[in-house]
Parts: structure tokens; C-alpha cells; sequence
């Protein structure tokens, strides 16, 4: 759950290690939860699933080691759930921000301001 990841990143003091490790220069991975916090905010989950955040957290800034916010495992979740594809776009038309959706097949590689989808 990325609540509990960033939650506990965050008091654990590993997120500074990992923006350390980033600064550096090194490859950072984020499958699932790790892909949705390396980005500015978990503020989708808080919108999609406030349930989650059983920590009551109200900082929901990700690690912002990258600008894009990622909603993971899309195509499956519609399975789930056959409204989250409107529950994402409704987020998006009131926020303005742009949700990158990925499927379980999917990956998406990041290096400064260039992305690409890897299949």
C-alpha cells in the first residue's frame, strides 16, 4: 500500500537515503507502491482509496523524484473495479494533473526529462 510505504519511509529516515542515493546519480526502481511514491504526491490513493491511509496522514508529498504520478496495474484494477477508469479521469479534470497509467506488462523508465514506455 503506498501509504504504509511512504508513511514508513518517511519515519524511518530511508527517504533521505533515497533521495541521497538518486542525487548520486544510481538507478532507482519502484514496482506497484514504490512506483506511486517516487513521484510528487500519493494525493490519487487519498482520492481513490481514503480507507488506506490508516495512519490519518495528511503530508501525502511523495519522494518528487520524478514529476509524473503513476496509477499501476490499470488494466487489471478494471477487472476490480470497472469505474476506476472514470474515478481517474474525474481526478484528473478537477485537478489538472495528468495520471500515468500502466498495466502490469508495462514499465515506464525515467532519466531526467526523458520518459520511456518499455512493453
Amino acid at each position: 500500500y503506498p501509504f504504509y510505504l511512504l508513511h514508513y519511509i518517511k519515519k524511518s529516515g530511508a527517504d533521505q537515503i533515497v533521495k541521497r542515493i538518486n542525487q548520486n546519480g544510481e538507478l532507482i526502481f519502484g514496482l506497484s507502491a514504490g512506483s506511486i511514491i517516487l513521484g510528487p504526491s500519493i494525493a490519487l490513493m487519498q482520492y481513490l482509496y481514503p480507507e488506506d491511509n490508516q495512519f490519518n496522514d495528511s503530508n501525502l508529498d511523495g519522494l518528487n523524484l520524478t514529476d509524473i504520478h503513476v496509477y499501476p496495474h490499470f488494466k487489471e484494477m478494471l477487472t476490480r473495479d470497472p469505474t476506476i477508469k472514470d474515478k481517474i479521469n474525474k481526478y484528473e479534470n478537477e485537478t489538472g494533473i495528468n495520471i500515468t497509467r500502466l498495466n502490469n506488462d508495462q514499465a515506464l523508465a525515467v532519466n531526467n526529462d526523458t520518459q520511456t514506455f518499455l512493453d
